[in-house]
């Protein structure tokens, strides 16, 4: 096949033909086409929907087109030459090879070297210019044949033959599925713009294709190979049969999806002074293209597109999308369409908004703290960190106190170490929000991923020398990052928890008085915990106790601590421990924490009696001080049944476990609930109430907190 017809065919795939190629012409390429028989010019021409006034033919200069000539003939593509007959209504087309062209003559030579037809008996009406996309005619007044092409005298304009108010593109190996009423239909996709697909369905594959209802709607699914990336409504504008398939052009329905649960408080947006590039391969097309954001938040962005060139559809997931910060390296994310509107001052622009649908955690850091610089030069998120700076805030603000630094003292070299990878590498099982004035901090709070889909809050500390307020700040902060963050998939960020004790006023009144205003511990729960040590140095190997076992947690086991818990709490504590359903996998956490540098692991045992369990022990390990208070390096109880349990038989038990923490003489262990301590006789040190916030209810938090603190933006 001809490479000028070849050229055509990649950029419109058959169907976008008439748009490109004149009336004269058209038979002819078709004709060339394996496959594709003989048609009248009508049926040729209707093979598409053309929207109504909609203009084709736009007049362009001599200088423009003598540009696109020299372009064909520096990157050798021929031109098209129409001859009609004189006398019959028959055409051909001819390809011709341009030379140089500078004034108003141009010299062209036959690609085949002559023509088999008697070409003066014809008139030439067309000369056909390949202009990207676009293909330009001009009409010549004046020609010479010669042997072996012709010279022409050219015109003082020309026109472009596919001008359109919307430019299709051409689709590359997309799957359409289309159905409607029970009936599937599935079809390939041609092209498409921000408003419209063009699908070819072959009857042999749909045999349905006869219940279709054209005055009905339609749910639209495209596929590739990698997945799903546009599902939505549609309805239809036309369509036409054509050899063995139908050629369907639909309509897209929305302008706007609800990907997510509707929020009153949303993440913040903030207007750009510095351009932001985005780029990405079209998924339909297969196309690079490059678009400047005009705002960004943590959780998505808004750009603007010409509508005549216009590529994005509401629904349409890109796979992946790079943003391309000032000075810095591409942050690469997965995103999806969610609304096109038209730009309020400046008819020819739409604008869309984007959702971020994960991205990887270093990445989203990163623009994390581009956002918050943006809003505020003090504010910081994951930045590098000082960590000498840290520790001497540490036990400035009194968040480090002498009888906290007193059981810290002996493993502070270790904690160093610790502390400076946690601050200066950015790992993505943590996050750090810092408060600054200059280089001294004035708040500080931090997060954990703790286990599978939960983060620990922990660490919030404030001074008070000369800004009052860094702790808000760093609340709010945090705050905007998990309304930011939560519905990014690799965050893993289902739920929020926060250990605080009752006698601590300020949490108590951020995450306490929540949780008992919200009334709906499916959003909000609060459960307490007794807090004691077990010092390893105090032999107490676990006795024979007769019918006492210490076993392997089953699922059956975890699902009585379900029973139990909903019973006495009906909280989200399990589910944020990923103890319901039997238990799930923690495999992505430890593999997190392990190529952090990080130790991680979490085992669980059943005492049990006489076969009944009666308690859950979770050897909950961790670096010893990656929580200053080591609840997250902690043995873990759970008393489901206080019956035959003794002092001494819990105690014995709890030991054994104590064994796995192997650098640690003085293992923290917390019990639940909090009253079994005391019904058991063991000696509290203190107790923690444990929050734990549905992230998807982060409407009831936010609403209590700007309520409780005005400065809270959200």
């Amino acid at each position: 096949m001809d490479s000028w017809v070849i050229k055509i065919l990649r950029y419109r795939k058959l169907i976008n033909l008439p748009l490109i190629c004149p009336i004269e012409c058209t038979d002819i390429i078709m004709k060339r086409v394996k496959g594709i028989p003989d048609l009248d010019i009508a049926t040729v021409e209707s093979s598409v929907e053309v929207e109504k006034n909609e203009p084709l033919i736009k007049a362009i200069k001599r200088k423009r087109y003598i540009n696109a000539i020299n372009y064909a003939n520096f990157i050798c593509e021929p031109l098209n030459i129409v001859f009609q007959h004189k006398i019959f209504a028959r055409s051909i087309s001819l390809q011709a090879t341009p030379s140089p062209c500078t004034k108003e003559t141009l010299e062209l030579e036959w690609l085949d070297g002559s023509s088999e037809e008697a070409l003066e008996q014809f008139e030439c009406t067309k000369i056909l210019i390949p202009d990207g996309e676009l293909i330009l005619s001009v009409s010549p007044t004046e020609y010479n044949l010669t042997p072996n092409g012709m010279n022409l005298t050219l015109p003082l304009s020309g026109e472009i033959l596919n001008y359109r108010k919307a430019e299709r593109f051409p689709a590359e190996n997309i799957n359409a599925v289309m159905t409607q009423n029970g009936c599937f239909y599935e079809g390939e996709l041609i092209n498409f713009n921000s408003d419209s697909f063009l699908v070819s369905l072959y009857e042999k594959d749909n045999p349905e294709l006869r219940w279709l209802n054209p005055d009905d709607q339609f749910h639209m699914m495209l596929k590739k190979e990698d997945g799903t990336i546009f599902t939505g409504g549609c309805s239809l504008l036309s369509t036409r049969e054509y050899d063995d398939a139908v050629l369907h052009v639909f309509k897209v329905l929305n302008s706007k999806i609800q990907r997510f649960k509707k929020k009153k408080y949303r993440a913040e947006r903030y207007e750009l002074q510095s351009p932001v590039q985005i780029s990405f391969v079209h998924p339909l097309s297969g196309e690079r293209c490059r678009i400047q954001a005009i705002d960004i938040s943590a959780s998505g962005l808004r750009l603007t597109e010409n509508s005549s060139h216009s590529v994005l559809i509401p629904g349409l997931i890109i796979p992946e999308m790079e943003l391309s910060l000032p000075g810095g390296s591409p942050l690469k994310c997965r995103t999806q369409v969610i609304y096109r509107d038209k730009e309020e001052s400046r008819n020819d622009e739409y604008r869309y908004g984007m959702a971020l649908l994960d991205m990887d955690p270093a990445h989203h850091s990163t623009l994390l703290n581009f956002i918050h610089q943006t809003n505020d030069s003090n504010s910081s998120v994951c930045a590098p960190v000082d960590t000498a700076a840290l520790w001497r805030f540490f036990f400035e603000s009194g968040f480090i106190y002498p009888e906290k630094y007193k059981h810290l003292a002996n493993s502070k070299e270790r904690m160093k170490d610790i502390y400076e990878r946690l601050y200066t590498r950015s790992p993505g099982i943590a996050r750090h929000f810092i408060y600054h004035e200059g280089h001294r901090i004035e708040g500080h709070m931090s997060m954990l991923r703790s286990y599978e889909n939960s983060w620990l809050l922990h660490h919030h500390a404030a001074t008070s020398i000369n800004n009052k307020n860094a702790g808000l700040h760093v609340l709010n902060q945090v705050g905007s990052f998990s309304n930011s963050s939560h519905r990014i998939r690799s965050m893993h960020m289902l739920y929020l928890m926060c250990y605080y004790r009752e006698e601590n006023r300020f949490p108590r009144r951020v995450f306490g008085d929540i949780a008992k205003n919200a009334d709906n511990k499916n959003q909000l729960s609060l459960d307490s915990w007794a807090y004691f040590f077990c010092t390893r140095s105090d032999t107490r190997p676990a006795g024979l106790y007769d019918g006492w076992t210490l076993d392997e947690t089953t699922s059956s086991d975890l699902k009585n601590l379900e029973s139990f818990y909903q019973k006495e709490s009906g909280g989200l504590m399990l589910k944020a421990m990923n103890l319901t359903n039997g238990g799930g996998s923690n495999n992505n956490l430890l593999k997190s924490y392990e190529s952090a540098g990080f130790n991680r692991d979490i085992k669980l045992f059943s005492l049990n009696h006489n076969g009944e369990c009666k308690s859950i022990i979770m050897a909950d390990q961790s670096e010893t001080g990656l929580n200053l208070s080591n609840l997250t390096n902690s043995i873990k109880v759970f008393i489901i049944s206080l019956s035959d349990l003794t002092y001494d038989i819990i105690q014995s038990f709890i030991y054994e476990v104590s064994v796995l923490f192997k650098n640690d003489n003085r293992v923290p262990v917390l019990m639940y609930p909090e009253y079994s301590a005391e019904k058991l006789g063991i000696q509290k040190e203190k107790n923690y109430t444990l929050w734990i916030l549905n992230t998807e209810a982060g409407d009831a938090y936010f609403k209590h907190l700007k309520t409780l603190l005005k400065t809270i933006n959200h």
